[in-house]
């Protein structure tokens, strides 16, 4: 019953945030954004015990994904922080992944690691440009390594044979994937909605992840 009403609270936080962008009010996405996250970290957290060295680590992403939330949110650009706190979040997982995977990599396997490998060497190649312009060499060197980072995690997602898992590791690249497009790219009119609705909705999965194992 406690999972079903944080469950509920965390879409109704997710809602009111959609709509706080949509009004255009500040303190309430500085409140709702960080606060879904809470309730999502809540959720990972009712039978955290049972839930072994998977479910800590999972916890731990979260909390580092809370962090670079922060840090985004910040007036000043704090851009390369949150990066970094994503970057060290996407590890965590995919050291979460490998603790439980069930599968053994077969051409299946091989083949999306080879599909994400030239994703993301084609994303990064268009996006370049961008980078360098609004960033420099450090940006350039952190993107690459943001991009490599999460394209091993979606990857390592495959190999856990849980669907709740593997949509959390997709939606969460496509939010980020979002994100790097707006930023150095090409403007994005429902930029934040399409960054925020895929990023919810992916630490949620991975929140209730912890209970399929």
């Amino acid at each position: 019953m406690t999972i079903i009403i944080l469950s509920l609270l965390v879409f109704a936080s997710a809602a009111a945030y959609m709509a706080a962008i949509y009004l255009k009010k500040a303190k309430w996405i500085y409140v709702l954004k960080p606060g879904t996250m809470l309730l999502i970290i809540g959720v990972a957290l009712i039978d955290l015990q049972g839930a072994g060295k998977y479910g800590i680590l999972i916890v731990f992403g979260l909390l580092f994904s809370l962090a670079g939330d922060l840090f985004l949110m910040l007036p000043t650009d704090r851009f390369l922080e949150g990066l970094i706190s994503f970057f060290i979040a996407h590890v965590i997982y995919a050291a979460a992944f490998m603790a439980e995977w069930s599968q053994k990599l077969d051409d299946l396997n091989v083949l999306i690691w080879l599909m994400l490998a030239l994703l993301a060497l084609l994303f990064f190649r268009l996006l370049l440009n961008g980078v360098k312009e609004k960033g420099g060499r450090a940006m350039v060197v952190a993107v690459s390594l943001y991009i490599t980072v999460i394209s091993v995690m979606t990857g390592m997602s495959f190999l856990s044979s849980q669907g709740f898992v593997i949509a959390a590791a997709l939606f969460f690249y496509l939010s980020d994937a979002t994100l790097a497009w707006d930023r150095f790219k090409s403007s994005l009119k429902y930029r934040d909605y399409m960054v925020m609705s895929t990023y919810f909705l992916a630490q949620f999965l991975f929140a209730v992840s912890v209970y399929l194992f």
